[in-house]
């Protein structure tokens, strides 16, 4: 059998945003699509983080001034997606915070011999 490289080389999810983001990113500061450039700045995860921290500062600040619209769809997409997720977040951590402060006025009505027979 041949060998090929589309089973098993194809670009990771990771890599694949970590394009997205760095050629968005050059979108908002208004260079020029730059495929060389792109490949240099994939390089970390924690790279990546910080790249989409500062797309999505970006974005806020170019959507309070209802300038979105001027840029690319894929920016526009990609921007409605990224609120969309940050919200699904930020509701989670609601969620949880809620139920861990449930969790603790809980426990702290229970007697020593209670929280040792529960084993907490």
């Amino acid at each position: 059998m041949p060998c090929d490289s589309y089973g098993y080389c194809g670009p990771t999810a990771r890599e694949i945003e970590a394009r997205r983001v760095a050629s968005l990113l050059q979108e908002v500061n208004g260079e020029a699509y730059d495929h060389k450039t792109i490949a240099s700045l994939l390089v970390g995860d924690s790279d990546l983080d910080v790249k989409t921290e500062r797309l999505c500062e970006y974005c806020r600040q170019i959507d309070a001034t209802d300038d979105i619209a001027k840029f690319s769809l894929e920016l526009q997409i990609w921007w409605r997606d990224h609120r969309a997720l940050d919200a699904q977040r930020e509701e989670k951590a609601r969620v949880d915070s809620l139920r861990e402060s449930v969790r603790q006025n809980a426990l702290a009505k229970l007697t020593p011999a209670e929280r040792k027979a529960l084993g907490l």
